[in-house]
């Protein structure tokens, strides 16, 4: 036998959707509302900008869209960007005081807007645990509404014991507090600067262990006189070399790491298993139903995933027929032959949760989870610091993640890599919801998000909350190849939604004309993105009845939508109002639909929107001028756009400019193309003034052109707004 070295796995940020569920948060929380009013009270004195520690966008609020933000400025400077912050929100942003702003010091805020969310009630602070209702004070971790008393950790599947629950200003890592039933949150563990990547040689020091020694010499932990001891492969025939069949030896540790653990009702605790560093081949499933193994709880640790290797030649490794969940791998690497499935969750009645995968990574598989039916329960699943790569091939595309069951739901993806695959990573064909958080996901051909559900039924089979849904923060894509971001078929409803905020879209390396697949219903969001100008969009509406899917796009700076408009390549067969078109919304400035006016009329000669005001917004689009405040009013000079909608009228704002004051007028005169568009109208500049010219038209493209006979050529501030239905 091995001796167990006690587990503090710290994995969390569980947030979901824009709610954080189930999380705990550290006792010091509560002192940072002191450490803000701090903040406000000295830098007046110390010469700094106001500010309020982690109100970056500076509201008055402390929330996760704060959060983003610092997540958005860290991966911006990560790739030698500017970040866009002033000296108050860097002040703000960097909330451990340590001059560097990154995903720590978005963690405690995060765990901050938690905290207060929830806690706000409860009246403690300073070193005061908090406990659901309770309060408790001391060492005390948090526990759901029970609260922990002594020094006991947190509780839940995977709560670490000892003195590891969170007091004072330190707990562990990031002063982020618990997440579900991870344990304590943060960056997994470690402590300054980096999150655990996955890839240390030590995974003891790297994931926060305590070690053997923590315990006395001998390495024992003795609770109520009894040792604790991780089962080992080596123990029941095992050889670890990669040549040698170790299938066998496999079945019988499960089943005894099973039998060893204490009884139970419902499920039941086994005995920890511990791989050590080896190649082990494993030819055949090693747990299913004919093991004797039932509601099974099994830790499962490695010596990294480059140190201990499963090479699985087979065609399930687990087949789980309400064998096993609450499981927890750690520090192990899955490698398949691309035709073979890790995972299999079938109908059991009793459901699935909770597994989590923690620095494992993943090679040549086919599929990673594939639920098997409607009714299974597969929620709260996490893969943290992960790395799943070359993944699929072109013979034989993978689907990574299969989501065919009602009750997928609340799966988290925390920093974990989804590279050099063929095929698709997440399929969906029932209601599930996914959320990414961080990490780069590089298709090489297939699809990230495919929603493909042939039946309009089967999109909210477990009723509107559990509709299919992608929430991605912070995370890096480059669609490469002929592979989608997001792919949907006939799907009649609205119902699958999509958002990501503060990600990279890599639009730089972007070569595919299959950007964003669209054959049915999605609502689409981008928020606070970049990297967007080159998106294309194609797909066919045509069979879908009246719906209207929708991309938004929220302070997304470099989004180009005349490449958008002129590369989209969408059918749609109705052409009454806002029928089977593509809403698009940039901010206020556009709001429009797309379709492809040829499909509908061949002699039509308007652009790739439809012309309606009916739903729409009202908008104020600029017209760019210069690339500074003055522009150069040169003789015959113009300036364009697309409006893509109805305008109301253009509104030109001049202030007023003591240099040319009324001695130079200069002419202006809007055009659609070559039609003029109302009277032209003379602008000076002896005081401010507002000029308005009413169009009350559909205009395909706004010029505005500049006429004088001076021979002074006046530089001077401006700005026109196109203003839209």
């Amino acid at each position: 036998m091995i001796k167990k070295r006690v587990i503090a796995v710290l994995t969390a940020f569980a947030m979901s959707f824009g709610a954080i569920q189930t999380l705990n948060l550290s006792p010091a929380v509560p002192a940072a509302a002191e450490e803000q009013k701090t903040m406000n009270a000295t830098s007046t004195e110390d010469a700094k900008p106001a500010y309020t520690l982690g109100d970056v966008d500076n509201n008055g609020i402390i929330d996760a869209v704060d959060a983003s933000k610092v997540l958005s400025y860290y991966a911006k400077i990560s790739t030698k960007n500017d970040g866009g912050f002033t000296e108050a929100q860097k002040l703000a942003a960097n909330y451990n005081h340590d001059g560097q702003i990154d995903a720590v010091d978005a963690s405690k805020i995060l765990a901050y807007y938690a905290y207060m969310s929830t806690h706000s009630d409860t009246g403690n602070s300073g070193d005061t645990g908090n406990s659901g209702d309770t309060g408790n004070s001391g060492d005390t971790g948090n526990s759901g509404d029970t609260g922990n008393s002594g020094d006991t950790g947190n509780s839940g599947d995977t709560g670490n014991s000892g003195d590891t629950g969170n007091s004072d200003d330190t707990g562990n890592s990031g002063d982020t507090g618990n997440s579900g039933d991870t344990g304590n949150s943060g960056d997994t563990g470690n402590s300054g600067d980096n999150g655990n990547s996955g890839d240390t040689g030590d995974i003891t020091g790297a994931l926060g262990y305590l070690t053997p020694q923590d315990f006395g010499a001998d390495g024992d932990l003795d609770i109520s006189g009894e040792t604790v001891e991780y089962l080992s492969p080596l123990d029941y025939g095992a050889v670890g070399d990669g040549v040698n069949d170790d299938t066998l030896a496999f079945r019988k540790l499960f089943k005894a790491a099973y039998d060893a653990g204490p009884s139970s009702k419902t499920w039941k605790h086994t005995r920890g298993i511990y791989i050590p560093s080896g190649k082990y081949l494993i030819s055949d499933t090693i747990v299913d139903d004919q093991l004797g193994v039932n509601a099974a709880m099994f830790e499962v640790r490695g010596d990294g995933r480059e140190s201990t290797t499963i090479k699985f030649t087979g065609d399930v490794l687990f087949d789980n027929q309400m064998v096993f969940g609450f499981t927890t791998f750690t520090g192990i690497e899955f490698e398949g032959n691309n035709k073979n499935t890790i995972m299999n969750i079938k109908d059991n009645g009793f459901g699935v949760q909770r597994l989590q995968f923690n620095s494992c990574s993943f090679q040549h598989c086919h599929k990673i989870l594939n639920s098997l039916s409607s009714d299974v329960m597969l929620s709260e699943i996490t893969f943290a610091f992960c790395k799943i790569s070359n993944c699929g091939t072109a013979e034989v595309p993978c689907q990574l993640f299969v989501l065919n069951c009602s009750q997928s739901v609340n799966w988290r993806f925390i920093y974990t890599d989804i590279e050099s695959f063929r095929g698709d990573a997440f399929y969906y064909s029932r209601g599930a919801n996914v959320c990414l958080i961080g990490g780069s996901i590089i298709p090489l051909s297939g699809n990230v998000f495919f929603f493909d559900f042939p039946s309009s039924d089967q999109a909210n089979s477990s009723g509107e909350s559990n509709s299919p849904q992608a929430l991605c923060i912070a995370s890096r894509f480059e669609i490469r190849g002929t592979s989608t971001l997001i792919k949907t078929t006939a799907l009649k409803r609205n119902s699958a939604k999509a958002s990501f905020k503060s990600c990279n879209l890599g639009s730089a390396s972007n070569t595919s004309p299959n950007f964003l697949v669209i054959n049915g219903g999605l609502n689409l969001l981008f928020e606070n993105c970049y990297e967007v100008r080159h998106i294309i969009v194609s797909g066919d509406f045509s069979a879908n009845g009246y719906i209207t899917p929708q991309i938004k796009f929220v302070d997304c700076s470099d989004v180009n939508v005349d490449y958008l408009v002129e590369n989209a390549k969408v059918k749609n067969a109705l052409s009454g109002l806002g029928m089977n078109n593509l809403h698009i919304i940039v901010d206020d400035k556009f709001d429009f639909y797309l379709r492809d006016n040829k499909a509908a009329d061949p002699n039509d000669t308007r652009e790739n929107y439809f012309h309606t005001v009916s739903d729409l917004h009202e908008c104020r689009q600029p017209l760019k001028l210069d690339e500074s405040d003055l522009v150069h009013v040169a003789n015959g000079a113009s300036v364009s756009a697309k409006p893509y909608g109805f305008v109301k009228y253009v509104e030109i704002t001049v202030p007023s400019n003591e240099i040319y004051g009324d001695k130079y007028p200069v002419t202006l005169t809007l055009y659609d193309r070559e039609k003029q568009l109302g009277e032209p109208i003379t602008i000076t500049c002896g005081s401010s003034h507002i000029y308005k010219v009413e169009v009350n038209d559909y205009v395909e493209e706004l010029r505005a052109v500049f006429t004088h006979s001076l021979t002074t050529e006046p530089r001077i501030s401006m700005n026109i707004e196109i203003v839209k239905l």
